[in-house]
């Protein structure tokens, strides 16, 4: 599959298409979440040592904006020019709920804590715009069959365990939000460190983006 291929949203009833796709993705993408995995793996110890000098038990709501801020420093630390001189591989922001936005030459990154139900709600008109963009496709060409986006809007969920382990994460592509605010994909895969494909997951959700913030059972415990 051409790299532009990325930006042609596959038909939500052609599983074939959906597997192509989410392929395509993660191959052009693979250095952006080769290098998010690595600073969050690096990250999350660094913050429990943080705890363990102060002596005292892991506060979530300090947990987060530590996290943020070492995977930040740590992406920036890797950002390299590319063809144009203004723009970066990876320009990261902050967002709500201590996320961080990464923008890349092919789309953006959202990077938020995952939870055992799946995505966060779209509470904020942000992440509603956000979630739905990927629908807003424009034709460049009045032969082309399918039109196509400027750029991919994808979410990065990482997880950690009840011990503030990472666990890794997993990538979604947001399709549109529901009524209710739940974000509906076209689909949701687990990330590899070596950027081998894995099998699509069931997209679930939940109440609240405080969530967000929340320690996950380790894939042990879960598997028991």
């Amino acid at each position: 599959m051409k790299t532009d291929a990325i930006f042609q949203m596959p038909d939500i009833n052609d599983e074939s298409a959906i597997q192509t796709h989410r392929n395509a993705v993660l191959a052009v993408f693979a250095k952006y979440f080769g290098n998010i995995d690595e600073a969050l793996e690096e990250a999350l110890p660094k913050v429990l040592n943080i705890f363990r000098l102060l002596d005292g038990p892991v506060d979530l709501a300090v947990h987060a904006p530590n996290t943020r801020y070492l995977v930040k420093q740590f992406l920036s630390a890797r950002a390299t020019p590319s063809l144009e001189e203004d723009i970066v591989d990876i320009d990261m922001q902050r967002v709500s709920n201590c996320g961080l936005c990464a923008k890349t030459p092919k789309g953006t990154i959202r990077i938020l804590k995952g939870t055992t139900d799946g995505l966060p709600k779209a509470a904020s008109e942000a992440r509603q715009k956000f979630s739905t963009a990927n629908q807003m496709t424009f034709r460049f060409d009045p032969n082309e069959k399918e039109p196509k986006l400027q750029n991919l809007n994808l979410f990065v969920l990482w997880r950690m365990d009840a011990e503030h382990t990472y666990r890794g994460m997993q990538i979604a592509l947001p399709r549109r939000v529901r009524e209710d605010g739940t974000i509906e994909c076209y689909w949701v895969a687990e990330w590899r460190s070596n950027g081998e494909a894995a099998a699509p997951l069931p997209v679930t959700h939940i109440a609240s983006d405080l969530d967000e913030i929340k320690a996950l059972p380790s894939r042990e415990k879960q598997n028991q």
